[in-house]
């Protein structure tokens, strides 16, 4: 695996400040912490697919969107594959429980948001991984690569693009510009996304 140069450093602290101030101007104070919140119950799902599979438990570094889980030894693609379905699942599994205590109410709405919108298939998100470990298993890793890199960056522009027609035509939709342009800001500064690490 390449050592993290300086310009792939920066990458990572640009893009995460645009995503937290992006979300801290768009949004009201208490929804924006509950977004946090959900982040952080949906790191511990994560956490709990890797004490089930019993490996090692990961690391937590800084990343582009906010926190991010590093395995402390590779993993094979099924376990790849449940570790990134474990985070959309206990959003999901919060969000039912909400739902069901108290009806609609933005909590569970942000839970769903949070589940779905890590379900895309770009590279630092779930559905990347997912689709990653899925394509793996099918075909060669390399084969992978090639259908995720494309995938990601087209799914990118679509989300950017849609975000810009929300601002323009309605003047909503202002966190999902901030979280596609910072996704859109790592493709550009990144020199590798996180599921296609050491396939060189």
């Amino acid at each position: 695996m390449k050592k993290e140069t300086f310009h792939g450093k920066m990458g990572e602290v640009i893009s995460l400040l645009v995503w937290v101030i992006g979300t801290l101007v768009c949004e009201k104070l208490p929804v924006a912490l509950t977004i946090f919140c959900a982040m952080a119950i949906h790191e511990c799902g994560h956490v709990l697919a890797f004490l089930w599979l019993k490996e090692p438990v990961p690391s937590f570094q800084v990343g582009r969107l906010g926190l991010k889980l590093v395995a402390s030894r590779p993993l094979s693609f099924t376990s790849q594959l449940w570790v990134a379905l474990a985070g959309p699942a206990t959003n999901l599994l919060c969000a039912s429980l909400l739902l069901l205590l108290d009806g609609l109410n933005t909590p569970a709405l942000l839970h769903l948001m949070m589940a779905f919108g890590n379900l895309l298939p770009i590279a630092t998100l779930d559905g990347g991984r997912i689709l990653d470990a899925s394509l793996s298993i099918c075909f060669s890793p390399f084969m992978a690569y090639r259908i995720c890199a494309v995938v990601s960056l087209l799914s990118i522009v679509v989300l950017l693009l849609l975000s810009i027609c929300a601002l323009w035509t309605r003047g909503s939709g202002g966190y999902l510009y901030f979280l596609s342009f910072s996704l859109f800001l790592e493709h550009i500064f990144g020199e590798e996304n996180g599921i296609w690490k050491g396939r060189e």
